[in-house]
């Protein structure tokens, strides 16, 4: 039963988006993962706020010691991870505006802090490398129906993994082009600025 409410709050999606308000609160960091030249995946670091955190320790710590360990971290992702696979884990990677597919996350870890803050860790690999000194490269990391709110606030929110020393920057702008909570909210992107 709570694995289910859990999937309940975490994915309320068959509600009336008016009623809609963040219930998940997600502070995140990303690096950005290139190879030759290309982006060819996006590594993810989400930390969830304190409510959500003791929810997803209730049910999956089942020793309570304060950690995630062996079977506890397979029921985990089975009950609170694989199900964002439908949902491309909220990944929104666009390639001239044009959204790219994404294949299923790799090396999900779940961590616990000594102030009982958990964290996913986890990879996103492109299905196509993308060449991103001729296209311009948006990534944004959040729920459309806006149950989840996605923030950017640790250190290190961005970093460029695989590239030769200035060649690319970062800015995080607003997605004025694709808002969400019935346009009322412009959700935050990186927007990826290299060299020709």
């Amino acid at each position: 039963m709570k694995k289910i409410l859990l999937t309940v709050v975490f994915f309320i999606l068959s509600c009336n988006l008016a009623i809609a308000h963040p219930h998940v609160f997600v502070d995140c960091t990303v690096t950005l993962v290139f190879d030759k030249e290309k982006l060819v995946a996006v590594s993810q670091q989400w930390k969830f706020g304190e409510l959500f955190s003791s929810t997803l320790l209730e049910d999956f710590d089942v020793d309570k010691n304060g950690q995630f360990t062996g079977d506890e971290i397979k029921e985990l992702k089975n009950g609170a991870f694989d199900n964002l696979k439908e949902y491309g884990y909220f990944n929104h990677i666009r390639v001239n505006g044009e959204k790219v597919k994404t294949a299923e996350a790799k090396d999900f870890l779940p961590s616990v802090t000594k102030n009982e803050e958990v964290f996913y860790d986890f990879t996103v690999k492109l299905i196509e490398p993308i060449d991103y000194t001729k296209s311009l490269v948006t990534i944004g990391i959040y729920d459309p129906d806006y149950y989840i709110d996605v923030i950017y606030t640790m250190n290190k929110t961005v970093v460029l993994k695989g590239l030769p020393e200035n060649k690319c920057s970062y800015k995080i702008i607003e997605d004025k082009e694709h808002p969400v909570y019935m346009g009322m909210v412009f959700p935050k992107i990186i927007r990826l600025e290299c060299k020709k």
